[in-house]
């Protein structure tokens, strides 16, 4: 289980797997934007890959990111 705790604006990305469409993308980024320490974020599917920013000085615990796109209906990297 991997951490993420960036300094201020710091983003780091997901490889997301089964978005076919916008609606995915605001499926996916929404899921994530409820995870408390993430200030931020955005999916593409085309690219198959969500951007996380973190808010300054928060620890964000991988596994929390992957759970919360599983529970949006699609597969995240563990």
């Amino acid at each position: 289980m991997g951490f993420f705790n960036r300094g201020q604006g710091e983003t780091l990305t997901l490889d997301v797997q089964g978005m076919t469409c916008g609606h995915c993308e605001t499926r996916v980024a929404g899921a994530l934007k409820e995870i408390d320490g993430v200030r931020d974020a955005s999916a593409d599917h085309q690219a198959a890959r969500a951007t996380v920013t973190l808010q300054a000085g928060k620890t964000v615990p991988r596994d929390k990111m992957v759970a919360a796109v599983k529970e949006a209906g699609y597969e995240a990297a563990e």
